[in-house]
């Protein structure tokens, strides 16, 4: 990376003394004064085009995604795949979010916004930021033509620690965020919870499939996620208590 910043004069490698996505994130936009800011992953490819349509998009719009789509080339031993942001921007519970992978936005929403949240150590960091915006009035748009080529985790392993943390950052956020269909009753949220529980079940079938296999292996892992994170803000709660 070093050496691609010196190679490119318009570029500038910003380090984060601390650790935390969001943190990376703050520092990397305080450290220019451009009107419009676009994130992506190191561990994706964007296409050619990208950064021109998502450019372009914030011309009429606070906020942007673009499309996620499989990459051909990832080297990985899961057959899970990606299933979002495809068609339209994802939702959570009404409110319309994108992907770190593939994020525009207009630079005084940052500003208004106070940037991301550090509390966030979990998944969902991307998505709280969208939530706030939108909640704030942001324009949101997805922009198909601002295609990124997402690589899903190579291993079992990564790919249930990811959907672990997702798992926990979705209630997380259902908890912190008055959000209409989610509320923050620890009551509701755990029968909710069980509910999934039971809808997985009726995917035990696909395990005859190895891609099957894997998508329920993703799904138990989210699930788990919010089984902790239930658990951990009973323990807050009775702490402060």
């Amino acid at each position: 990376m070093r050496r691609a910043c010196e190679a490119q004069r318009t570029w500038r490698l910003v380090r984060e003394p601390a650790s935390g996505v969001n943190r990376a994130r703050n520092s990397g936009v305080r450290a220019t004064g451009a009107p419009l800011v676009v994130h992506c992953d190191a561990d994706d490819e964007v296409d050619a085009a990208w950064l021109r349509h998502l450019v372009t998009a914030l011309a009429d719009a606070d906020v942007v995604g673009g499309r996620l789509v499989d990459d051909p080339t990832a080297h990985t031993t899961t057959h899970w795949r990606n299933e979002a942001q495809r068609d339209e921007l994802p939702r959570f519970f009404g409110r319309p979010y994108s992907f770190g992978a593939t994020l525009g936005y207009r630079r005084e929403v940052f500003d208004r916004l106070g940037g991301f949240d550090i509390t966030y150590e979990h998944g969902g960091n991307d998505v709280e930021f969208c939530i706030r915006a939108a909640d704030a009035g942001c324009v949101f748009a997805f922009v198909p033509d601002a295609v990124v080529r997402y690589r899903p985790r190579p291993t079992r392993w990564l790919l249930v620690r990811q959907q672990f943390r997702y798992g926990r950052g979705h209630q997380c956020l259902a908890a912190t965020r008055n959000l209409p269909g989610a509320s923050g009753s620890l009551g509701r949220r755990s029968v909710a919870l069980l509910d999934d529980w039971a809808r997985s079940v009726r995917l035990l079938p696909r395990l005859a499939r190895a891609k099957g296999r894997d998508e329920l292996l993703a799904r138990i892992a989210y699930l788990s996620g919010e089984a902790v994170e239930l658990v951990s803000g009973v323990r807050r709660r009775s702490q402060r208590s």
